[in-house]
């Protein structure tokens, strides 16, 4: 790393919240590591830095990798009824209609 890395380097680490995660692995044919990878800190533990041994200009491709669990969905929020919308004439029939054809339990196991 050259003085003007190693000058980025030195202010960002007054930042805490960024880490530099290269392995001091060289990025370049000359054996320089002229790329850096800086992430939020709070992906490190998460995070895998790797070099790639095949050459395609005079530096090498680096990967970033984040081990990250997928998360299931949040839960669909319940439904809201716009009751201004309404047909409470409809309601009311269908209501009507199902209180008509209702027969009570008499015991408990009715309900089963």
């Amino acid at each position: 790393m050259n003085q003007d890395g190693h000058h980025l380097v030195e202010l960002l680490t007054d930042v805490p919240e960024i880490t530099l995660i290269n392995t001091g692995e060289p990025t370049h044919i000359r054996g320089g590591t002229l790329d850096l990878t800086f992430i939020s800190t709070e992906f490190v533990p998460v995070a895998q830095w790797e070099v790639d041994d095949e050459l395609t200009s005079d530096h090498f491709a680096t990967t970033t990798t984040l081990r990250m669990e997928l998360l299931p969905p949040p839960p669909r929020p319940p439904p809201r009824w716009n009751t201004k919308k309404a047909n409470w004439k409809l309601y009311q029939d269908e209501l009507q209609k199902w209180y008509s054809n209702y027969e009570p339990a008499e015991d408990i196991d009715q309900l089963n």
